[in-house]
């Protein structure tokens, strides 16, 4: 190893080697990453390595400027680092220096073989991973625990290549090997005392990333995923900010990683109360009365929702967004008028990206559609209905006149009254394959077209996301589905095919809340989080309810699906969070893949107040703790518990008994100055 140029101790040491290399450590070394190199593999398997000698380290107060030859002089990174002690931010660009295009497949920043050291037991170290989608699994497993039980019991490259482009990255893997993890975006290290290392690339404008750790290998690398982006003679191509960042717990640590990706790409925090079609039993069977009916009952009973979304199944077909079928004779534009005369605002679902073979679009253009070498349309997924899957290609989003179709559309669209746009399986726009621009990745491509969405509808309509890259949407998306879909064709738990294969993706009340528990930290710092829509009809009260606490402390936005027709809805959980705000926080996130309690503040009755949940999602009764962090003070203290009235007394030391798929909420009065 080289000799250091700069070293810095603090909670997040900082070393830089006069070869360019990197380190960075956790206090007293508790954790150490050394030997940080730029490594370029290229489309043809090539590694463009450091070339020996010809680096140039600069060093100045906070900052530390260097340029690193590769490949024989072939391209050179510049990077800036700055460090403060708690934080290492990291600027690089790429350049081409010599004579012939480069077809760029990942730049690495990885540790040397043995570069990574993590002290202690490992079984005392957590990591957590960020899934692709809303649907991928995410959150903290321990170094003892392999990855593949975030993963169906079958192997991976057993899905169908049109799953796989709808729900997860390219190149996506899950070891057997304990303590071996790929993440995408981020990854984060929580050691025994909660102390944790958040590391990343914070940003997705340019290129997707993923962070892959190995306790049995000992490295650690951030890979800028290029997708085989032309990089030409002369031109340079610049990487999303690098960062490495300690906090004193998980969750400060991965909401700051969250508020750096805001600064990058920006932030729409825009909460709302909706009722959303799809999941009020209609799913992609419903029908202009059904909704227009329910729109009435709703403004007859006073449901405090602002928006009336309308979901799958108004279209002729996936991808005739304009053209609507038999169960809706009026149109949209007469639609949304009616749902703005009963004084909502109206909402409608799309899947911008995708066209199915029968569309309009793809039969005029066929050649918009991202294709493989050989031509072929490239499978990006399916739409699940009533009679079976709806398959679909993704749109070539690097076309000009693609992205004016989009605009159009959506353009079109804001025209005939609609104000709130659920964009859905917006994976089509990522699929790997050939794209009229080659020197685009995947990442710049799906945000041209989610740029072109944002400009049809308008800086003031709001946009919701479904299926789609999460942290792709930062700063285009107002707000962010957390977690799998609540149900699909009727209320569930978790059902016995998911129990077996261990899945975690598909729909189901389980996997909808283990969703928005690992992903609350982006609530409110990125977007509103969406714990998706509350659903009581067809499901046990105690199932219903604590779907409902988790979703609502998770997300700031509320999502309704009732068939008002069938009765009421039970508001009474809906009324007690109303006031909350974001983000939440999860104080056993890295106690295993299964939390058990979430709390964040708010307002009740005018008066500052903490909500905390003690939730059991297994099938039996257990005891739960409330953790010291979730307490003011980290003391005992009493609380009035939520549905009952009563009062109870919240001790660290005492455990309550919670019934299995059951909640218990709790409110906890703050002083004045607590929110």
């Amino acid at each position: 190893m080289a000799d250091p140029v700069v070293r810095i101790a603090g909670d997040l040491g900082f070393s830089v080697e006069s070869d360019g290399a990197i380190g960075v450590s956790l206090t007293n070394g508790e954790l150490v990453a050394s030997g940080m190199q730029f490594i370029v593999r290229l489309v043809d398997g090539r590694f463009l390595r450091p070339d020996a000698g010809a680096s140039v380290v600069e060093a100045r107060e906070g900052l530390v400027k260097t340029r690193i030859r590769l490949g024989n002089g072939a391209l050179e990174v510049r990077a800036d680092w700055t460090f403060d002690g708690v934080r290492v931010d990291g600027t690089a660009t790429i350049h081409n220096l010599g004579a012939e295009p480069l077809a760029l497949d990942r730049v690495l920043l990885c540790t040397l073989p043995d570069g990574l050291a993590i002290d202690g037991e490992p079984a005392r170290w957590s990591f957590y991973k960020m899934g692709w989608n809303v649907a991928s699994a995410s959150g903290f497993l321990p170094f003892t625990a392999a990855e593949s039980q975030f993963f169906m019991r079958l192997p991976f490259r057993w899905l169908p290549s049109s799953v796989r482009h709808m729900m997860y990255n390219e190149g996506t893997s899950f070891s057997d090997r304990p303590g071996e993890f790929q993440s995408e975006w981020l990854g984060a290290f929580a050691g025994p005392g909660g102390k944790t290392l958040v590391c990343g690339f914070a940003g997705s404008g340019r290129h997707f990333s993923q962070v892959v750790a190995s306790a049995p290998d000992a490295f650690l690398r951030l890979e800028a995923l290029m997708d085989g982006a032309m990089l030409l003679p002369g031109a340079e191509k610049a990487l999303e900010p690098i960062l490495f960042l300690s906090a004193d717990d998980p969750d400060t640590a991965l909401q700051g990683y969250a508020r750096a990706v805001a600064v990058q790409d920006g932030a729409r925090v825009n909460p709302i109360r909706l009722w959303c079609s799809w999941y009020s039993g209609f799913y992609d069977r419903v029908t202009e009365e059904a909704f227009v009916e329910n729109a009435r009952l709703a403004r007859a009973a006073d449901v405090p929702v602002e928006y009336f979304q309308l979901d799958d199944g108004y279209q002729r077909c996936v991808g005739d967004w304009l053209i609507t079928n038999d169960r809706f004779p009026s149109g949209l534009a007469a639609l949304a008028a009616t749902i703005a005369d009963l004084g909502f605002q109206p909402g409608i679902w799309t899947a911008p990206f995708a066209l199915s073979r029968k569309c309009q679009a793809f039969v005029d253009h066929p050649d918009w559609v991202v294709a493989d070498r050989r031509g072929r349309p490239v499978p990006a997924g399916f739409i699940m209905g009533k009679f079976g899957p709806r398959y679909y290609y993704g749109l070539d989003t690097t076309r000009p006149e693609v992205i004016e179709w989009i605009e159009t559309l959506y353009r079109t669209l804001r025209a005939m009254g609609w104000r709130l746009f659920k964009v859905d399986f917006l994976t089509a726009a990522s699929v790997p394959g050939v794209r009229h621009d080659p020197t685009v990745t995947r990442a710049e491509a799906y945000r041209r077209g989610l740029e072109a969405v944002r400009r049809g509808v308008g800086d003031d309509a709001l946009l919701l996301s479904g299926i789609g890259p999460v942290l792709g949407n930062a700063g285009l998306m107002d707000i962010q589905r957390l977690g799998p879909d609540t149900s699909f064709g009727g209320a569930s738990w978790r059902n016995r095919m998911q129990r077996w294969m261990n899945d975690r993706m598909t729909p189901g009340f389980y996997n909808n809340s283990l969703g928005s528990l690992a992903r609350s930290f982006t609530d409110g710092i990125l977007w509103s989080g969406d714990g998706d829509a509350l659903i009581q009809q067809g499901a046990p009260a105690g199932e219903a309810r604590t779907q409902a606490a988790i979703a609502l402390l998770c997300g700031g936005t509320l999502s309704l699906g009732h068939d008002y027709r069938k009765g009421p809805f039970d508001l009474e959980i809906v009324r007690e969070l109303a006031g909350r705000t974001g983000p939440a926080r999860v104080p056993d996130r890295v106690a295993g893949p299964v939390p058990r309690q979430v709390f964040t503040d708010g307002l009740f009755e005018g008066r500052p107040v903490r909500w905390l949940a003690l939730a059991n999602l297994d099938d039996t009764r257990t005891a739960v703790a409330p953790h010291p962090e979730a307490l003011p003070g980290g003391n005992s203290c009493e609380a009035v518990e939520t549905g009952t009235g009563a009062t109870v007394l919240l001790d660290p030391a005492c455990a309550l008994a919670v019934e299995g798929r059951g909640v218990r909420l709790f409110r906890i009065t703050l002083p004045a100055q607590g929110v």
